[in-house]
């Protein structure tokens, strides 16, 4: 049976000058609440938002004091990054907090070990682009989206069936949670579920 809840949250949300970055953080603080101990695939629309949410998480994330126990195949990562792209890049610093960032703009050889690491349970979040939703098998037990979009056109209803067709697989898990995240005056998560795609 398809269950949709809707469920309120007061966290502290001004959108004020810059609608996209205040969007983005708040949704990090929704993720944190949500989806702490879990495995989670964040969708994002665009590179730059990717990027940018992988930053926010991960500063949020080293606030919090945790200490994170790396794995061997993510100090490795870390290394090639160095080597290959640059030693400050910042995706580094979204792994020491086993977070990743995946879109088309990074080497195939950095995305298809970000894609292992996640598969194998490295990695508590993705965040991503369409190119890791289109065409790779790699379930999550949550799936956020805060934008309904792919780059700056509406996603079809295929599209969104596929992003969410990532939360919950049978060897995994037996359910699933997408987590939607619109404003008060959007409904296009209902609309979407609505339909069969």
């Amino acid at each position: 049976e398809k269950l949709i809840n809707t469920i309120e949250v007061p966290i502290d949300f001004d959108y004020g000058k810059d609608v996209v970055q205040n969007k983005l953080k708040t949704t990090v603080k929704i993720l944190l609440r949500f989806g702490d101990k879990s495995k989670n695939i964040i969708y994002l629309p665009k590179a730059n938002y990717v990027e940018d949410f992988a930053i926010y998480l991960a500063k949020a994330k080293n606030n919090d004091d945790k200490k994170f126990i790396l794995s061997n195949e993510i100090l490795e990562l870390i290394d090639l990054i160095k080597e290959e792209i640059h030693s400050d890049y910042y995706l580094i610093d979204t792994l020491k907090v086993k977070t990743a960032f995946h879109h088309g703009k990074l080497p195939e050889i950095i995305r298809g070990e970000l894609e292992y690491l996640f598969a194998n349970g490295y990695l508590d979040n993705i965040i991503c682009t369409s190119t890791l939703v289109e065409g790779v098998n790699l379930p999550a037990e949550k799936v956020f989206i805060p934008y309904p979009k792919k780059d700056g056109n509406d996603l079809s209803k295929f599209e969104f069936g596929n992003i969410v067709g990532r939360a919950g697989r049978i060897r995994d898990a037996l359910t699933g949670t997408i987590i939607c995240l619109e404003k008060s005056d959007e409904d296009w998560a209902e609309e979407f579920f609505e339909n069969e795609p």
